[in-house]
């Protein structure tokens, strides 16, 4: 019989502000799919990035707010994590993002 899949929330943070930090590891026994990050950047003083990368430090998204401008970039897709896998938030400068991020987690056959 076909597995049931649902949407998770696999990370979300309010003001998330750390140079860069694993937020997410895929659960032994699952493999993950992230689908969907959604940020929101409300500092606006100066030009601000950040960079979601996976597990061998390639980049899956990247997104960068010029100053003074408020922003809220996404990204849609299917990246596929395997046991033990990661996901991490990499801020370059003291910047504060909103961030959530999606997908499902697939049980192992």
């Amino acid at each position: 019989m076909p597995q049931a899949v649902y949407s998770k929330r696999l990370f979300s943070a309010v003001g998330f502000t750390p140079q860069s930090v694993v937020v997410y590891i895929t659960p032994i026994g699952y493999t993950a799919v992230l689908r969907d990050i959604d940020l929101y950047n409300s500092a606006g003083s100066s030009n601000s990035e950040i960079y979601i990368e996976g597990d061998k430090g390639q980049t899956i998204f990247h997104a960068e707010v010029v100053a003074l401008t408020k922003d809220s970039p996404q990204w849609r897709g299917r990246q596929v994590f395997y046991e033990g896998e990661t996901i991490s938030v990499n801020l370059p400068g003291p910047d504060i993002w909103d961030i959530t991020m999606s997908g499902y987690e697939l049980v192992n056959a």
